[in-house]
C-alpha cells in the first residue's frame, strides 16, 4: 500500500512477447485425469522483481471439459496488461488451479478482482522470492 493508503507502487512487467507461450505438460495419473502445465521461461530469466505469487482456483465445481475455457479466461485476465504471468496449471478430476507471479500484491488482486467478476474464484496471495512451486514442478519434468 502506498503513502496513505492510495494504491501501491508501480512494479516491474513482464516481457510476454520474450517470454513466449511455450508450455510443457506431464500427466500426473495413470489415467491421465490429473496433469501439470509449466511456462518454459528461461533459466537465466531475473526473477527477482517479481517475488509475489498466487495460488487461483475456482470457486465452484470445474469439470474436464471446462478447464480450457477457464483457463483461457485466467490467462487473459492475468497477462492483459502484463501485470501478472500465469506459470503454472494443475489440473485434477473435479479442480483446476493456477499459479501466477507479479511484482506486487496490488498487481495480482487488480488482475484476479477483474477475474472474479466474470469467473468466480478465491486466491491467495504470498511473497516467494524463490518461486518454489513452480521451480519444483519444472525439476520434476513436466513434458
Amino acid at each position: 500500500m502506498g503513502l496513505f493508503g492510495f494504491g501501491d507502487k508501480p512494479g516491474a512487467r513482464f516481457d510476454l512477447a520474450a517470454i513466449g507461450e511455450q508450455w510443457r505438460t506431464r500427466a500426473l495419473s495413470a489415467d491421465r485425469t490429473a496433469s501439470v502445465s509449466i511456462r518454459v521461461i528461461d533459466d537465466d530469466f531475473d526473477r527477482g522483481p517479481f517475488p509475489f505469487v498466487a495460488l487461483i482456483q475456482p470457486l465452484a465445481v470445474v469439470l474436464p471439459d471446462q478447464f480450457d475455457r477457464w483457463t483461457a479466461a485466467t490467462h487473459f485476465a492475468l497477462e492483459r496488461d502484463g501485470d501478472a504471468l500465469l506459470v503454472l496449471v494443475h489440473r485434477e478430476p473435479r479442480l483446476i488451479t493456477w499459479y501466477a507471479h507479479a511484482a506486487t500484491k496490488g498487481q495480482l488482486e487488480r488482475c484476479l478482482k477483474a477475474l472474479k467478476k466474470t469467473n468466480p474464484v478465491r486466491w491467495g496471495i504470498h511473497h516467494d522470492r524463490e518461486w518454489a512451486d513452480y521451480d519444483r514442478a519444472r525439476l520434476h519434468g513436466a513434458e
